[in-house]
């Protein structure tokens, strides 16, 4: 494979490690470039490795710690990685709930955030996209960002009319939401353990599923062969796994025999596929540059040449300045052309000023908007509460739409693994 291009979306530093890890390190030891964009620095995420709770430098300077974890947990899997540089809106419990924070991550307009994403998408030129579904895969407030600015960014990026100072654009060719566990998978896992005896994590889980419809997977890749620099990615974090916890509770020979992929969701595609794919890259030519063609092209981000003079609707060549001007003409343009750029400047003032006032009317339906979504979202899945000193994977891995994204860190913190 020449060095096609895959860039993974994720809100929190550590969702790297648990959701689609091992495909990234599956491709990068398959040549393709890989770039990892975390979304915020999981500055409001608590520590839940339950022997650094009260460790004073993790403590006193969270922030560099996790970006330090972030760091080793790159070298592991092979891949690159950028901040987008937004702040952790954090998980609000409570009843009612308490309004997010402002300046996180879910309360920036979102052509902000989408914006600092085409740039990134312009600068590493990926063919595939992935990232979180419409629901997060649980109702976080940074994981539902993450897909809105993944998707906006994923059209916006080929537009050469969208953010036209944020580089030239790129339009990626197939967009996946990353599945995580399934509750095929989870049931797998669970009747495993009780087969040998042992106590299942899962059992709860199950429990919660129910009857939940399930998402309609598309993609299944093989990477049995990773599972081991996923595990050293995550534990890397080390402020965010429990290294006694369920997540290593059955041995990757036994995960490989069991279930040997990591699935996704085929959101978006501009390239031929089939109904069951076992690639991401499926349906994009392997030479770099009848891949990058493509990518090119869609949204229009190719020029299309044109004739040497445009020609208006009579039939003048509107590039080739005429001599047959009247003196009465160009006194009518000197008066009337000034007057008429004041009006349009006093016009555009007039209208940014109401935007402003509009934008932040906006900003306060939208701060209203964003509790009574968590609320909703947690009553209607029936989201636990846990203190935020609770095992990552306590929440509900199927909790939008029976599918999970794996394991998760406690409800009462901001982000997971």
């Amino acid at each position: 494979m020449e060095a096609l291009r895959l860039m993974a979306v994720h809100a929190h530093p550590d969702d790297e490690s648990s959701k689609g890890a091992a495909t990234s390190a599956r491709y990068v030891d398959e040549g393709a470039e890989v770039l990892v964009v975390t979304c915020t620095g999981g500055e409001r995420g608590d520590v839940l490795n339950p022997g650094l709770k009260d460790d004073p430098h993790i403590l006193r300077d969270i922030v560099e710690v996790r970006r330090e974890e972030m760091a080793k947990a790159a070298a592991f899997l092979g891949v690159q990685h950028t901040w987008l540089g937004f702040v952790d809106s954090g998980l609000p419990e409570g009843d009612p709930l308490p309004p997010l924070p402002a300046g996180c991550f879910y309360l920036e307009p979102l052509e902000v955030a989408t914006e600092a994403l085409v740039r990134e998408i312009r600068r590493f030129r990926p063919h595939v996209v992935t990232t979180y579904d419409e629901n997060g895969g649980y109702p976080h407030p940074d994981h539902v960002m993450t897909n809105r600015i993944s998707e906006a960014a994923f059209e916006a990026a080929g537009d050469p009319e969208a953010y036209p100072h944020a580089g030239e654009p790129w339009q990626p060719l197939k967009l996946y939401y990353i599945g995580g566990f399934s509750i095929d998978r989870i049931r797998t896992f669970h009747e495993a353990l009780v087969a040998h005896g042992a106590d299942s994590p899962f059992e709860s889980w199950m429990e919660r599923a129910g009857s939940r419809p399930q998402r309609h997977l598309t993609t299944w890749v093989p990477c049995s062969d990773h599972f081991e620099a996923r595990d050293n990615a995550l534990r890397a974090h080390a402020t965010q796994i429990d290294p006694a916890g369920f997540f290593f509770a059955l041995p990757n020979d036994v995960r490989a025999d069991l279930w040997p992929t990591e699935e996704y969701e085929l959101a978006v595609s501009h390239v031929p596929t089939r109904e069951r794919e076992d690639d991401l890259f499926a349906g994009i030519p392997s030479s770099l540059a009848e891949a990058d063609a493509p990518a090119q092209r869609v949204g229009g981000a190719e020029p299309v040449p044109g004739p040497p003079g445009r020609a208006d609707r009579q039939g003048v060549d509107v590039n080739t300045p005429s001599s047959e001007v009247s003196p009465g003409l160009w006194a009518f343009v000197a008066f009337f052309v000034p007057a008429i750029a004041l009006w349009l400047l006093m016009r555009n003032m007039f209208v940014r000023l109401r935007r402003m006032n509009l934008a932040e009317q906006e900003r306060k339906r939208e701060e209203e908007r964003a509790r009574e979504e968590m609320a909703e979202r947690a009553r209607e899945l029936d989201v636990p509460r846990a203190s935020g000193s609770d095992e990552p994977g306590s929440e509900d891995p199927v909790a939008s739409g029976g599918l999970g994204n794996g394991p998760e860190e406690g409800r009462g913190r901001s982000d997971e693994v």
